[in-house]
């Protein structure tokens, strides 16, 4: 009977989740790691609606967490790199993030969150446009990334480059005041 209530708060934390309602899937997701401590993929849904609601440390012991219970889960290490790097801690977003490379080079989101490391964190811009370039290969309707794309490429002095992924990034969020801001400082 345990197990099924464990699901069923489970199951009500990726609905609230899926919504938008960060802080009632927490306590969701906390009824069911009462019932089960050793679930990894609630302490990793844990982690992400921390992450999204900015409560990165907590976010971070959360991942941990589900790292301790499986430490191959490329998850929990690409979401705990996206934590570490959204607090300034780079070295220790980058030995997680190449953890979850070790595990699954073929995850987009770990490529987009390397990339912004390598970029914001240490400046590594040719670097950073390799990680921006593979997520594209799995996903090119990412605004965010043809944006982070043209500022790496800015400071790269390839100016073009960067005025076509701005432009890219308009066309597909044509709202996005950054992208014009970054766009125009071009210009």
């Amino acid at each position: 009977m345990k197990v099924e209530w464990e699901v069923l708060w489970f199951n009500l934390g990726l609905q609230q989740f899926q919504a938008g309602n960060y802080q009632g899937a927490l306590s969701s997701f906390d009824e069911a790691l009462a019932i089960n401590p050793n679930n990894p993929h609630t302490w990793i849904y844990r982690g992400v609606a921390l992450i999204q609601s900015k409560r990165y440390e907590e976010a971070i012991f959360s991942l941990e967490s589900a790292i301790e219970i499986n430490p191959n889960d490329h998850h929990a290490w690409c979401n705990r790199s996206s934590a570490l790097q959204s607090i300034g801690l780079y070295q220790e977003a980058l030995t997680s993030s190449n953890r979850a490379l070790e595990l699954d080079p073929d995850c987009p989101t770990l490529w987009k969150i390397r990339g912004c490391i390598l970029a914001n964190g240490f400046g590594h811009y040719e670097e950073a446009l390799n990680c921006f370039n593979c997520f594209l290969v799995f996903n090119a309707n990412d605004s965010e990334v043809w944006r982070n794309r043209g500022t790496v490429l800015s400071h790269l002095e390839r100016y073009e480059e960067a005025l076509d992924s701005y432009s890219r990034a308009l066309a597909l969020n044509p709202n996005e005041y950054k992208t014009w801001r970054d766009q125009g400082a071009l210009l």
